[in-house]
């Protein structure tokens, strides 16, 4: 009996109370992999930390799963993405619509993993981990006033097919109403605060993601961002003027003063000289 366990017991008694709060709610889920292993595993794990959740099918492949998408309409969908025959990617696109919760289940993959990411979908990796699998269902089961999914998953099979092998274009971000498809191009900088990352765009509008900056850095991945400091993630095509100084500063488009740290500024003035 370890403080792992510990964690999660708790984690399991908060999570139970809020189901209790929500007694006459159930989430319907359909699980659709091809590993009868990985089905029964996710099943169990499902079963002992989401009682919420009510696991109407397990589908041994995309066939059976897109079957019983049609037949059972289920409110969440467990999907894994390496299938033979076809991938849980195209099983979605295959698809009339999609009024359904999709949380990812899948073995690393860089380049969908980053597609995901920027839809603003979720994700687990394999050997799910209970306090992942926990939060992903806390989200999604939000999620499902919202209706955002058909629009996250459209934006996410748009960018698969137009942008394999090159940069995403766009990423999915949080706003009042829900969430908007921005340019990445369109991003002026960013900039830590805390936990959270402020989002400057090109149009003067401002988003608050609740990322710290090393994971929005990671998540958008892209060469035109470069961290000028700890606290900034700066859009190198909207550097407007360099201020000298130990590390000095860049003014950006919109008129922000940016600190360089003195440590990172032979790079920034490489990558200023180079374009």
């Amino acid at each position: 009996y370890d403080a792992g366990h510990k964690r999660r017991r708790s984690k399991n008694i908060s999570w139970r109370k809020y189901i209790r709060m929500k007694e006459n709610q159930q989430i319907n889920a359909i699980l659709i992999d091809d590993e009868v292993h990985s089905l029964e595993t996710l099943r169990m794990e499902i079963e002992r930390n989401c009682p919420m959740i009510n696991i109407i099918a397990l589908c041994k492949g995309p066939e059976e799963g897109k079957k019983a998408i049609k037949d059972l309409q289920p409110d969440l969908v467990f999907l894994d993405i390496q299938m033979p025959g076809q991938t849980g990617f195209e099983l979605l696109r295959s698809l009339d619509s999609i009024p359904f919760e999709v949380i990812f289940v899948t073995a690393y993959d860089e380049y969908s993993m980053q597609a995901i990411k920027l839809s603003a979908l979720d994700y687990l990796l394999k050997p799910v981990d209970d306090r992942e699998l926990i939060e992903a269902v806390d989200k999604a089961i939000a999620k499902q006033q919202l209706k955002q999914s058909q629009e996250q998953v459209s934006f996410l099979l748009t960018a698969l097919s137009t942008t394999h092998g090159a940069q995403f274009t766009k990423i999915a971000l949080p706003s009042i109403n829900g969430l908007d498809f921005v340019n990445i191009s369109d991003i002026i900088y960013c900039e830590a605060e805390g936990n959270y990352t402020n989002i400057y765009m090109e149009d003067g509008g401002k988003f608050v993601i609740s990322r710290p900056l090393s994971d929005f850095e990671k998540m958008i991945s892209n060469p035109i961002f470069f961290r000028t400091h700890k606290t900034f993630l700066i859009n190198l095509d909207h550097i407007r003027q360099y201020v000298k100084g130990s590390g000095g500063q860049v003014i950006m488009k919109n008129g922000a003063s940016i600190q360089v740290s003195r440590m990172r500024k032979p790079v920034l003035m490489e990558l200023i000289y180079q374009k």
